[in-house]
């Protein structure tokens, strides 16, 4: 007689596991459940980040697990290559004047946001995903970069989640409420 509880989805398990090893192999580019989640349903299956969630709370406990929580620090250089490589860059970077090439504005962005990480500790962090933070700290980098060089802004609150696939309330939530009173000071 089996004690352990059906399995309603075995898709949402499946991608449990994907989750879970490319959590446990941990490299710079770690993936979120969400991004599991859309390319299951992207081949037609019925599953989300709640089920996949729910699955794995099931038979986590029978993994060895002693993975640490990712850091905005880990996801970092992946969502600044995919702000950089938006379509509509090229152009902003034009239109507002700014007389750096792409690699010049990706180099200078990078420097700023890793300056802002240093500065953020993990206590103002408490709780937040690191995801979402590193996209809202991507858009206070761009912002502190034009205040330091005396030009307009370059990124919007529209590219960013444009180009990672972050909510644009939830940069906006996270870039109004944390960072522009921490690094904005009056």
């Amino acid at each position: 007689m089996k004690t352990e509880e059906k399995v309603i989805n075995n898709i949402s398990l499946i991608a449990f596991c994907v989750f879970f090893a490319a959590r446990k192999e941990y490299h710079n580019a770690p993936i979120t459940i969400n991004e599991i989640s859309k390319a299951f349903q992207n081949f037609g299956h019925r599953v989300n980040p709640r089920l996949i969630l729910r699955d794995g709370i099931n038979y986590k406990r029978h993994l060895n697990d002693t993975t640490t929580p990712h850091k905005s620090e880990d996801y970092l250089i992946r969502l600044v290559d995919q702000v950089i490589g938006h379509k509509a860059l090229e152009e902003r970077l034009k239109k507002k004047g700014v007389a750096w090439s792409k690699n010049e504005f990706h180099n200078k962005l990078m420097i700023k946001c890793r300056n802002i990480l240093n500065d953020l500790p993990l206590w103002h962090r408490g709780g937040r995903n690191p995801f979402i933070l590193t996209g809202a700290i991507i858009y206070l980098a761009d912002k502190l970069l034009a205040k330091d060089y005396y030009q307009k802004s370059v990124l919007t609150q529209w590219i960013i989640p444009d180009a990672t696939s972050i909510a644009e309330y939830s940069i906006r939530d996270h870039y109004v409420n944390l960072l522009k009173p921490l690094f904005f000071k009056k």
